[in-house]
């Protein structure tokens, strides 16, 4: 494990204070049992955190998994995790979860009827956003000496599952960015490539996480020192 014992709470920036917690960086749930049991992942990132702070998270990180991971099923990792829900539904945990996910697939939008049998999915994409920039907050840490980034900040992000015919046209330009190798020492389960950019007097991070190898999220976000005319005055 990848061990950082700080001074600071990175997801409400202040000092740290009994009672603590250990928080995985990406989430541990990403990682299913079984994966875990058979690849024993020592490397990941964990970090000291406020207890109260990071179980204010555990509701939105389950639906999370839980809503997403049927995007990756096909997958060696993604199967894995369909096997360890259908596990905890049959023992009846969990059961209100994935009915939720459950009710979120529309076969017939708007009483249309889609073609070879595709369905909608739809989620909650404020419970998704705040658990992306959870994850991009704890890297973030991670990289730049236990600097916080803001709780509730101004961001964009977009979404692309291997079932599309390709990632959106902005990330094809910043994979070919110089020096922009993947990071991540699980890229099955959770990959990552980031870049700060400095242009024109504005100070902007890009980000590209691969969940799963299924599911790419892109997010972009001004830097909190940026000084552009978009950022002063500052966003509330």
């Amino acid at each position: 494990m990848k061990a950082l014992e700080p001074d600071l709470c990175y997801l409400c920036g202040k000092t740290l204070s009994k009672p603590t917690d250990k928080d995985h960086i990406p989430l541990k749930g990403l990682f299913p049992p079984e994966i875990r049991k058979k690849h024993k992942p020592t490397k990941l990132i964990t970090v000291r955190v406020h207890k109260a702070c990071n179980e204010s998270y555990h509701s939105d990180e389950q639906y999370f998994i839980y809503s997403l991971y049927p995007f990756a099923v096909g997958t060696y990792v993604g199967d894995a995790m369909r096997k360890y829900v259908r596990e905890k539904f049959r023992a009846g945990k969990n059961q209100k979860l994935v009915a939720m996910m459950m009710a979120e697939f529309d076969p017939r939008p708007g009483g249309l009827v889609l073609p070879h049998n595709q369905v909608v999915k739809r989620f909650d994409s404020k419970r998704i956003e705040r658990v992306l920039w959870k994850i991009v907050r704890g890297l973030h840490f991670h990289h730049h000496d236990n600097e916080v980034l803001p709780e509730n900040w101004q961001l964009s992000w977009s979404f692309t599952t291997r079932q599309e015919p390709g990632p959106p046209e902005h990330f094809k330009l910043f994979r070919d960015v110089p020096d922009n190798e993947p990071l991540g020492d699980y890229p099955g389960v959770f990959t990552y490539r980031v870049q700060r950019f400095v242009e024109a007097g504005a100070s902007f991070h890009y980000w590209a996480l691969l969940i799963w190898d299924s599911i790419l999220v892109t997010i972009q976000f001004h830097d909190p020192a940026c000084t552009c005319q978009q950022c002063v005055p500052r966003p509330v």
